[in-house]
């Protein structure tokens, strides 16, 4: 009975022994289990936390493609040889009739005179040339008395007195420059009161397109022009401002299109020559007979396509260090988590450029080569990138 007692312990403690083992092999089993899932967290986190903080690249192929662009500015309509209005020196003017790009005939209204204005200097005018003359004809008296004084007591003959007479110092005395003023403003007179007839009204002696007014109502004029227009026979040339940047791209001979603002007529022609005016440029296009007739303002568009290069990038791709320009492309190498993309430096040589693309040379460079456009970060040879999502 012993026995028996003692072989049933036995069994029970080899179950148990058996159970601690199998729950103890689970035991091991879940905590290696556990330690691989930390182990794969962490590795997740470390990868997604490297990879998190590399710059984010956008690439590009270089393609085969000419270098296009146009440079677009506003300008104006000019004459080669303008014709100009000269102001009435003194008077008021008290309507303008006439805008910059109009069109006028013979006999067409310009601008019309201040009458009283005119009226009070046309009285003061013969006012003052009265009075002058009046002076001169005593003057004369003087001198013809002085003159035959001088054959009688000096028994000369007139001539010779006349002589004598110019040669003397008197207080009244005519200069010639005085007789040239009286000349002239006898001739202003005359102006002036053919004027006052004509209610001050000035009217256009040619048929043309004004260019430019150059005084406004109310104001004084001198002598100096305030009208300047073109007749139907002058030239015409469009001219446009551009900056030393827009230079770059615009060269003599270039093909141009022209559009006006006033009929919308759009015409064709090339840049006849550049020049600096005040720090910035000037380009201007001969314009054909009859073309820009009536317009003063529009705008060019000068457009140039180079021929086709094998590799061209965008702009941005291109980097400048002093003289050497380069490009970054991709690469694949081995990183501590297996292949990465990393940025390697190549240096080109720009054959040439626009504001968008660029055409560049370098023997190792091919169409599949994936060139680096754009970045988070700034690069430097040799860096990890992933690609932008």
């Amino acid at each position: 009975m012993r026995n028996e007692d003692y072989t049933g312990q036995g069994k029970n403690r080899e179950a148990e022994q058996e159970a601690w083992m199998q729950a103890r092999k689970k035991r091991l089993l879940g905590g290696f289990g556990a330690f691989l899932i930390v182990i794969l967290i962490l590795t997740f986190l470390s990868r997604t936390i490297y990879t998190n903080q590399l710059p984010q690249v956008s690439w590009k192929y270089a393609v085969s493609s000419s270098i296009n662009f146009g440079v677009s500015q506003e300008g104006i309509v000019d004459a080669v040889s303008a014709q100009v209005i000269y102001g009435i020196d003194g008077l008021k003017i008290a309507k303008l009739h006439v805008l910059a790009g109009e069109q006028i005939e013979v006999g067409s209204l310009l601008y019309e005179i201040d009458l009283i204005d005119l009226q009070k200097k046309l009285a003061a005018l013969i006012a003052e040339q009265n009075t002058w003359e009046a002076q001169a004809d005593e003057t004369q008296r003087r001198n013809a008395v002085f003159e035959d004084d001088l054959v009688k007591e000096m028994d000369i003959s007139p001539a010779e007195a006349s002589r004598r007479s110019g040669d003397a110092v008197f207080e009244n005395v005519i200069t010639e420059s005085a007789y040239r003023e009286a000349d002239q403003r006898k001739a202003r007179i005359s102006s002036w009161f053919e004027l006052l007839q004509n209610e001050g009204r000035v009217e256009a002696a040619d048929a043309g397109t004004i260019l430019e007014v150059l005084i406004n109502t109310g104001e004084y004029m001198t002598d100096a022009p305030v009208i300047r227009y073109v007749n139907e026979e002058s030239s015409l040339v469009f001219k446009a401002s551009i900056s030393a940047e827009d230079k770059a791209w615009i060269h003599v001979g270039d093909n141009a299109e022209i559009k006006f603002f006033g009929s919308k007529q759009t015409v064709s022609g090339t840049i006849d020559w550049i020049e600096e005016k005040n720090g910035a440029y000037q380009a201007s296009v001969w314009l054909e007979p009859g073309e820009g007739q009536g317009e003063t303002e529009g705008s060019m568009k000068v457009t140039y396509s180079s021929p086709v290069y094998d590799y061209v990038i965008p702009i941005q791709a291109l980097h400048s260090n002093g003289d050497r320009c380069f490009v970054y492309v991709l690469r694949e190498k081995e990183g501590i988590l297996g292949t990465e993309l990393s940025v390697r430096k190549m240096d080109v040589r720009v054959l040439e450029k626009s504001p968008d693309k660029a055409a560049v040379f370098e023997e190792i460079l091919d169409s599949q080569t994936r060139i680096v456009t754009d970045s988070t970060k700034d690069l430097k040879d040799g860096d990890s990138v992933r690609e932008m999502n």
